[in-house]
């Protein structure tokens, strides 16, 4: 099943409008890279795969962007204890995506 939902919509939209934020293309580029990824994401991996597309988004933009999608609930943030921060999507458009991450001390 592709990213889509039965109207045409990304699954994301609605979580947008239900908490009173826009959709701007810089939020939906994070977020279809987000989508895309086979692994956690740095913001700076993030920015690396964003700005050819879309240069006038910058690492402060993406930090920002990240920081409200956290609070949205639509991606999750984890520190694997290399003291850089790696994010992905909460859930995708068939519902959660939860799987367990292991960190060795």
């Amino acid at each position: 099943m592709n990213e889509r939902n039965c109207r045409g919509n990304m699954w994301w939209h609605g979580k947008f409008r239900g908490c009173g934020y826009r959709i701007t293309s810089g939020r939906e580029a994070i977020l279809e890279v987000l989508s895309k990824a086979d692994k956690h994401l740095s913001a700076e991996d993030i920015y690396m795969k964003v700005h050819p597309k879309y240069p006038n988004i910058g690492l402060t933009t993406i930090y920002r962007t990240l920081d409200v999608l956290v609070d949205m609930g639509i991606v999750f943030k984890f520190d694997f204890g290399d003291r850089r921060a790696r994010y992905e999507l909460a859930e995708g458009p068939q519902g959660a995506r939860h799987h367990h991450h292991l960190i060795c001390t």
